[in-house]
């Protein structure tokens, strides 16, 4: 199965999970030079999330093609934690005019973000998964909402806690939010993506924000959040659950 996003205009991600065959890479192939016709230079995003098996032939594609078109590429973010694909990756690295990176699958995250360059025009499209999340929303004070979430967070699920935040934008003009990972199954990209994006976009509509879970990849993305945005945004473990509420709510801090 091959998943394909746009991340934006010339920003291409794929993820990949069953045989890694002539049939799979020749459709990876023949997209990528379809994004080709329109820009120059394109970003790459690929992930090998649970690839069965590689075939020859699609090694040896893999191989030719970034150097059939190295002046075409100016991103390419491979996380595997295939030590063979990160070699070959290396390999070619030298022969392309752009820059291809290796990531370990727990880097997936920095690794979108580093090629989608995290611009507010991020458009995502991806297949609907199907819906298993649930929202718990409550109210510290009337300009202070939290929210715990279980389940899938996928695109459904986040799309619903940004439309629940703006409907408070409409009564306030900032906010303090306490969001907690109550036992998060999944993540898709397209959630991370627009859960990254979301504080940057509204950054002057919230005063303090507290992000409680025991995800360092989610620690890293607040503390990237936190110095571009004006609130103050503070994460905890979920062991300190309780100082992050002490927190969000003390107007005083």
């Amino acid at each position: 199965m091959v998943l394909d996003y746009d991340l934006a205009d010339n920003t291409i991600a794929y993820v990949f999970d069953g045989p890694m065959d002539e049939k799979t890479i020749n459709a990876l192939r023949d997209q990528i030079e379809r994004k080709l016709e329109i820009h120059d230079r394109i970003n790459v995003y690929l992930e090998d999330r649970g690839v069965a098996y590689f075939t020859l032939y699609s090694v040896m594609v893999g191989i030719i093609f970034p150097l059939q078109h190295h002046k075409r590429f100016h991103k390419v973010a491979m996380v595997t934690d295939r030590s063979w694909i990160h070699l070959l990756s290396a390999i070619n690295n030298q022969f392309v005019s752009g820059d291809i990176r290796n990531y370990t699958s727990d880097r997936r995250i920095e690794a979108m973000q580093w090629v989608s360059q995290v611009n507010s025009n991020l458009y995502i499209t991806t297949v609907k998964l199907p819906l298993n999340h649930m929202l718990a929303d409550f109210s510290f004070a009337d300009n202070t909402v939290g929210y715990l979430i279980e389940g899938t967070m996928d695109k459904d699920a986040i799309l619903e806690l940004r439309s629940q935040i703006l409907e408070k934008f409409k009564v306030h003009d900032k906010i303090n939010l306490y969001l907690e990972d109550s036992n998060i199954e999944h993540f898709s990209l397209s959630a991370a993506t627009i859960g990254a994006l979301f504080p940057l976009e509204y950054s002057k509509r919230f005063h303090k924000i507290a992000l409680v879970t025991d995800r360092k990849w989610i620690h890293a993305l607040a503390a990237i959040d936190n110095i571009l945005i004006g609130a103050t945004l503070k994460y905890f473990p979920t062991k300190d659950r309780l100082s992050a509420i002490s927190w969000i709510a003390n107007v005083s801090n």
